[in-house]
């Protein structure tokens, strides 16, 4: 378990929770108004809360980076890309033991048969349809607020056509407040998915996409986040996305590191991915897998990670600029892949983020390293 103190103060984690989804933006103060953390997806296990377990208790470790507000652990936003059960499992047990200020969702989720969800996605559903009513009536404050993330011509219809500006934003659109708050200049985000508005669409190919941009100073990081989109959509998703949408410094895998993100049903890259995120990466850009360990070989109708796919990121990144929660560190023990914004600019190698803020400073400072030739990724300044 991982105190503030051990975490940069502007930055991105991705803690290692199997097979799915857990990353967590620390966007520095806010004033006298504390911290404002953002959450996107959730896959909190029952087994991790075992010490002996090297899957992340994200829950428990949440409660323990949070600010508190009147009492309890205060969540800013919780951002949910789709209702799979491996990004929003626990959230039932979340928003019992912390203040969740705004949840951002896609509009996906209402339209799901109720029937067809998980527990915890219906607890999401739930919480989504009680917020939606509220801020339908334009009364929405902390506790209450949503953003609903989507294509014009959905969000113009029902359930969603009643929403006031400040709780919708189309694809394209890109947001500089969380939970009320300004956060010019050090938070960005900005949609370039769901790529797919049928409602009929298979729902990993309406996952939000989001490019997150955190800022401090001389140094800043684009973090571009997939959901589970596979090669068809994200081949529209480049295709069709304004080209500075989807430029990144760190790229998480969709998918979990799944061959179905790059590879069609014959085994052939797509192309179009391919070359989007050729064009899209920054000079020294990071790709992390959240998943298991990569296996050694793939076997037939395995799921993710696949090898097939660590090994074309591999060609497209090197090796050296690639990470799995499942083993970073070590298998036994993982550490939280982090990307710090400040200084130190860009990815904690784990020993450093381990040992705490100040002393991951001067570990990476007094490390030799060559400077990259264009002011962009990883030592950006």
């Amino acid at each position: 378990m991982l105190d503030r103190d051990s975490l940069p103060r502007i930055g991105f984690v991705s803690w290692f929770v199997g097979a799915g989804d857990s990353f967590t933006l620390l966007t520095g103060k806010e004033g006298r108004s504390g911290e404002l953390v953002l959450q996107v997806d959730l896959n909190h296990l029952e087994l991790s809360e075992d010490d002996e377990e090297p899957r992340v208790a994200v829950i428990d470790q949440l409660a323990e980076i949070l600010p508190e507000v009147n009492g309890r652990p205060y969540l800013a936003a919780f951002v949910l890309t789709h209702p799979d059960l491996d990004h929003c499992r626990g959230f039932g047990d979340l928003i019992k033991k912390m203040a969740v200020g705004e949840l951002w969702v896609t509009p996906r989720i209402f339209e799901e048969y109720k029937s067809e969800l998980s527990e915890d996605a219906a607890a999401f559903r739930n919480e989504a349809d009680r917020r939606l009513e509220i801020a339908v009536k334009g009364q929405a404050k902390s506790g209450d607020r949503i953003r609903v993330i989507g294509h014009k011509d959905v969000l113009d219809s029902d359930p969603h056509s009643g929403l006031p500006d400040s709780a919708k934003s189309e694809i394209g659109a890109a947001v500089e407040t969380i939970d009320g708050h300004d956060t010019s200049g050090r938070f960005a985000a900005v949609f370039c998915g769901p790529a797919d508005a049928d409602e009929d669409a298979d729902r990993n190919d309406t996952s939000l996409a989001m490019q997150v941009t955190l800022a401090d100073g001389g140094c800043s990081q684009r973090f571009l986040l997939l959901g589970d989109l596979a090669h068809e959509a994200l081949g529209d998703l480049f295709e069709n996305a304004d080209d500075s949408h989807v430029e990144f410094d760190v790229l998480v895998m969709p998918h979990h590191c799944s061959k179905g993100a790059l590879f069609d049903s014959d085994g052939k890259a797509d192309k179009k991915v391919v070359e989007g995120l050729k064009a899209a990466k920054a000079d020294d850009a990071w790709a992390v897998a959240s998943s298991p360990p990569i296996p050694k070989s793939d076997k037939d109708g395995a799921d993710p990670p696949h090898r097939a796919a660590w090994d074309k990121y591999g060609e497209i990144f090197g090796t050296d600029h690639m990470a799995c929660t499942g083993s970073h560190g070590s298998e036994e023990d993982p550490d939280p892949v982090v990307f710090s914004v400040g200084d130190p600019c860009g990815y904690l190698r784990p020993e450093a983020a381990a040992a705490g803020t100040a002393l991951g400073r001067d570990v990476e400072k007094a490390r030799p390293r060559p400077k990259p030739s264009k002011p962009s990724g990883y030592g950006r300044q």
